[in-house]
């Protein structure tokens, strides 16, 4: 558990049955670095990410169910409506807001659905929620995949992992995403 930071997971309708939509916030302005594919062929989320990236991040929004890639303009439009009721939702700007999706390519991102779900998701939020996340981001994985470490320095430190697997066929066509959180600021 890493203070100011909050973590929700919730079955939003995106998938038939299921967790589906994860939302991590950070009560302060983190910095965040990512790493995208190399693949030629982004996803809106990418696309959208790497516009407003050079802004501390708030939040991130997360979907299983649909991928969001190969869905043109249409995919980043969709990206900054559910931004912007999401930035109302939790009082930050909208550019603070990072999206990930994994699942169905070639399918839009169901905005409608999404932004309804957008209030339950946000008054789910507590520091203790990594579950429900690690579980809402999953898609073929068959358990959560989470790891947690508390280390020393010149005060005590923490560190949380999250991901979910790549389970396609090809590994250069595979989602993997990953985040990590700490409160350890570079300084011993």
């Amino acid at each position: 558990m890493i203070e100011g930071v909050q973590f929700a997971g919730i079955a939003s309708g995106i998938k038939k049955s299921g967790l589906d939509l994860g939302l991590v916030f950070f009560k302060e302005g983190m910095h965040v670095s990512a790493l995208y594919t190399r693949n030629r062929v982004k996803a809106g989320h990418i696309h959208y990410n790497r516009k407003v990236q050079s802004h501390p991040a708030r939040a991130i929004l997360v979907n299983s169910g649909c991928a969001n890639a190969c869905t043109g303009k249409e995919g980043i439009e969709d990206l900054k409506e559910i931004g912007a009721d999401l930035a109302a939702i939790l009082g930050v700007k909208r550019e603070e807001i990072l999206f990930a999706s994994t699942g169905v390519i070639g399918k839009r991102l169901p905005a409608d659905t999404i932004k309804k779900a957008l209030p339950s998701i946000a008054g789910d939020l507590k520091e203790t929620g990594l579950e429900s996340f690690s579980q809402a981001i999953m898609t073929t994985d068959t358990f959560p995949k989470v790891v947690s470490v508390t280390f020393k320095g010149s005060e005590e430190y923490h560190i949380t992992g999250v991901c979910k697997g790549a389970g396609m066929i090809n590994p250069l066509f595979a989602t993997m995403l990953a985040f990590v959180v700490t409160d350890f600021s570079g300084r011993p």
